[in-house]
């Protein structure tokens, strides 16, 4: 009966130390976003110090379980990562703003080393001295490892699914970092008796001595009205009222703003869109690729007729929209759940105007960007219709290669680029976003072009004339293509072409 039940325990401890490394994991991603954003430099982080804390913990575990190979010491290093994941709120909020120094690339590798080495290296602890507890012949340890390393797989699996598909979509941080450890101080009471109960009361008491963690780095004179984590990524909507708006925070950075007290939603980029209703007077059929906070599609669906489509990936960011932002919808205004680009290749429609709005700031989607979604997106479009993209980058300079290698992807597909410099039309070095309006009509030169709105009376004029005439020279980037699309390391110039 005993030999049953350290069995038992044997392989639930094996299979929870698994699943927690996978949520362990998972979730410091989801702490290191709004900070670092999430983006292939984030998981690389994450990946590479968790490999490296299994391989020393896997170490340190064997040799530790060869020199006192009892239960009793697997019951402390549960215990132990219990605590260590119950401490990671504490320190997170200084870790992350530590690491942010070192910029998007490279600060999720020591953001990932200060959050989660500590509590990975005590989980992969747990496996190797399984082994040898559930080692009883020589002759038997392969079979046994092989057994141990497979519940601990399993759960790791399940650890991941669970992760992606209940935690992060229902639950926030703090609790499911909160419930994490509860369950590895359970667990390690199981090898520990009454002096485990001890220490699982006292791992309650650290736990909720803990405060929440700081999860966002705060705007000054910010108002947090809501704040939520989906599966997809990390939101937040605030106000900031010296400034007079209202911001959706997307990742890392500003996704959407609306004026606080204005009848005109349309501030910043999507203040874009008042040139389109004159260069496409009749636009009978919209698609918006990107949600964010809607006010680009609700404002075409006050100001025209049009049936209007948003294909969004992020069901959680449509009610945040209804809720902060005055979105709507009706029989002329529709919401589909649905990436944009597979939207499109499912679809039979064709779009006088299409808006690409997917880019969060400078980590832009890669399979929206290349050309092969340009043939996609083309073929859905109405001839003489038009495709407003934003991007993050700046026009010229060291840092324009993002949108140099958009433009180039864009001119391989489209007669005509106009592009706008939204925030510093003198200055066009600076980071910022970008408008670009892609389509095959030509409306002249930048004096022709300007001249169009001069009847305008809604500021429709005064944007115009941020058109950048400039030469762009795009001979030193690449083409994207879903082969070779290395936004990434194009959008922090980290990739030279020269």
């Amino acid at each position: 009966m005993e030999d049953s039940y350290q069995k038992l325990r044997i392989y639930v401890s094996a299979f929870i130390s698994g699943a927690s490394m996978m949520i362990l994991e998972v979730m410091g991603t989801r702490m290191i976003e709004p900070f670092l954003g999430n983006s292939i430099f984030t998981w690389i982080g994450v990946l590479s110090v968790m490999m490296v804390s299994l391989s020393l913990g896997y170490f340190l575990g064997g040799r530790i379980a060869d020199r006192k190979p009892h239960g009793t010491y697997v019951g402390l290093i549960l215990i132990l990562s219990g605590i260590s994941v119950a401490l990671i709120p504490l320190f997170s909020h200084p870790a992350l703003k530590f690491a942010s120094k070192f910029g998007m690339v490279y600060g999720p590798i020591p953001a990932s080393f200060l959050l989660l080495s500590i509590p990975s290296i005590f989980l992969a602890m747990v496996s190797p001295y399984l082994v040898k507890l559930n080692t009883k012949r020589l002759n038997f340890l392969g079979e046994s490892s092989g057994n141990i390393y497979t519940v601990s797989t399993l759960g790791s699996i399940l650890g991941t699914l669970l992760a992606g598909f209940v935690i992060i979509p229902n639950f926030g941080i703090h609790a499911t970092l909160f419930s994490l450890s509860l369950i590895l101080l359970v667990n390690g009471a199981l090898f520990l008796g009454k002096v485990g109960l001890i220490l699982v009361v006292l791992g309650l008491v650290v736990n909720f001595a803990i405060p929440q963690p700081a999860n966002f780095e705060p705007i000054f004179d910010e108002v947090t009205l809501y704040e939520t984590t989906s599966a997809s990524q990390y939101m937040r909507v605030a106000d900031l009222p010296n400034r007079g708006v209202r911001l959706l925070l997307v990742g890392h950075g500003a996704h959407n703003e609306m004026p606080l007290n204005s009848i005109d939603p349309l501030l910043g980029y999507p203040a874009y869109q008042k040139l389109v209703y004159t260069l496409l007077p009749n636009i009978k059929k919209a698609l918006f690729i990107g949600l964010g906070g809607g006010v680009m599609p609700s404002d075409m669906r006050r100001k025209t007729n049009a049936d209007i489509t948003v294909a969004e990936t992020d069901p959680s960011i449509v009610p945040i929209a209804k809720e902060f932002f005055n979105f709507f919808e009706d029989e002329k205004l529709k919401v589909e759940i649905a990436d944009g680009r597979l939207f499109l290749s499912n679809s039979n429609e064709t779009y006088d105007y299409i808006v690409v709005d997917a880019y969060l700031g400078p980590l832009t989607s890669f399979h929206t960007s290349t050309v092969e979604f340009l043939d996609e997106l083309k073929k859905h479009l109405s001839p003489g219709g038009l495709v407003f993209v934003n991007i993050i980058s700046s026009i010229e300079g060291e840092k324009a290669g993002l949108f140099k290698s958009i433009y180039k992807t864009y001119k391989s597909k489209f007669k005509n680029i106009y592009v706008f410099s939204v925030l510093y039309p003198t200055n066009f070095t600076k980071s910022e976003n970008v408008v670009l309006f892609a389509t095959d009509s030509n409306y002249g030169d930048k004096e022709t072009f300007v001249s169009l709105f001069n009847a305008s009376s809604d500021g429709e004029a005064e944007l115009a004339t941020h058109y950048y005439n400039g030469p762009v020279d795009t001979s030193s980037y690449p083409l994207l293509t879903d082969d070779f699309a290395p936004v990434e390391f194009i959008s922090i110039g980290g990739y030279n072409y020269s």
